[in-house]
C-alpha cells in the first residue's frame, strides 16, 4: 500500500512541478545572490564565504519568506491526494485488501516522503554547488576572517555578549564553524522534516476542508504567521517561538530550546495521527 501510494505521489504532476520550482530556486539562488548581488564590481576576496550562499544560512533574504512559500510547495506534492479519490470515488479498489486505515496512513507517509524530499534534495544540490564552484574567501557575514576564534566572534554577534558577558557560544556554533557545511546539510535536513511536517498538517486538513481543498494551507500558513509574530514581541535572544528560526543555521546554532522545534513537530504528527485513525473508523467517507 505504501509502495503504491509513493509511486502515485512520484507520478503526480504537482510533486513535479513543486520538485522543479525548489529545484531551480536552488540553482538561481546561488547565482543571483554571489554573482550579481555580491561579487559585480566588487574584489572576490571582499565578498561573503560560498557557504553564504546557501538560502537557508543565517542573514538569507530567502529564508525570511520561507514561512509563507513553505507550506504552499509541501501542499502539492500529494496533500489533496485523497480529496481527488474521494471525488472520483477511487478509493474503492485501493481500501478493498488494505482496508481504510492502511490506505489513509500510507497516504500520510507518502505526503510526508514527499514534503521532505521537495525541500532536502534541492537543498542538499544546493550546498553541492556552492561548494564546488562558488569562492571560498573565508569572510564571514560580520565581516571579519574565519579562524579558530571565529565563533567568539559569532557568539558576540549573536548574543550581543557586550550587554551578557556571561553568555559563551554553545557546542552547535562551534560545530557551525569547524563543518559549515556539515550544518548547512543538517539544515536542510531541517527544512526537510518540517515540509513533511507541513504536508502531513495539509493533507489532514483537507478531511474537513472538502470543497476548497487548497484552503487546507492555512493551518499551517497561521501556525507559523504566528510564530513570527509572537518572537517580534519577544526579546529572548535564546527561544524563538517561530519554527523557521529553527532551521536557519545561524538561528538554530545559539538556540538553547531546540526541543521545542521537535516538540511541535512531534504534536503535530500525533495529532494527525490521531485524526486519521478517528477517520478511518467511520463508515461514510462523503
Amino acid at each position: 500500500m505504501i509502495r503504491t501510494q509513493c509511486k502515485l505521489m512520484f507520478l503526480k504532476r504537482g510533486f513535479q512541478i513543486s520538485f522543479s520550482l525548489m529545484f531551480a530556486f536552488a540553482f538561481l539562488y546561488p547565482t543571483f545572490l554571489m554573482l550579481v548581488g555580491h561579487m559585480k564590481g566588487n574584489d572576490i576576496s571582499a565578498v561573503p564565504d560560498r557557504i553564504y550562499a546557501y538560502p537557508f544560512c543565517d542573514g538569507a533574504t530567502a529564508s525570511d519568506v520561507m514561512y509563507f512559500v513553505l507550506p504552499i510547495l509541501s501542499f502539492f506534492p500529494f496533500a489533496a491526494s485523497f480529496a481527488i479519490d474521494r471525488k472520483l470515488h477511487a478509493y474503492y479498489p485501493l481500501t478493498a485488501r488494505g482496508g481504510l486505515r492502511s490506505y489513509f496512513f500510507a497516504k500520510a507517509i507518502a505526503c510526508m516522503l514527499g514534503g521532505f524530499i521537495i525541500f532536502f534534495i534541492p537543498l542538499a544540490v544546493n550546498i553541492l554547488v556552492n561548494h564546488l564552484l562558488m569562492p571560498q574567501t573565508m569572510r564571514t557575514a560580520t565581516g571579519g576572517y574565519m579562524g579558530n576564534n571565529m565563533y567568539e566572534q559569532y557568539a558576540h554577534w549573536v548574543y550581543n555578549a557586550a550587554d551578557n558577558p556571561s553568555l559563551q557560544p554553545n557546542w552547535m556554533t562551534k560545530f557551525w564553524v569547524v563543518h559549515p557545511q556539515l550544518t548547512n546539510l543538517l539544515s536542510a535536513a531541517l527544512v526537510g522534516c518540517l515540509g513533511a511536517v507541513s504536508s502531513l498538517v495539509c493533507y489532514t486538513s483537507t478531511f474537513f476542508i472538502k470543497k476548497y481543498t487548497h484552503f487546507s494551507v492555512f493551518p499551517m500558513l497561521v501556525l507559523f504567521t504566528a510564530g513570527v509574530m509572537l518572537q517580534g514581541n519577544s526579546e529572548d535572544l535564546t527561544m524563538s517561538w517561530s519554527l523557521i528560526d529553527y532551521v536557519k543555521t545561524g538561528e538554530f546554532c545559539s538556540l538553547s530550546t531546540f526541543p521545542f522545534f521537535w516538540g511541535v513537530c512531534a504534536l503535530l504528527v500525533l495529532l494527525c495521527g490521531g485524526i486519521l485513525w478517528w477517520k478511518s473508523g467511520q463508515d461514510l467517507l462523503d
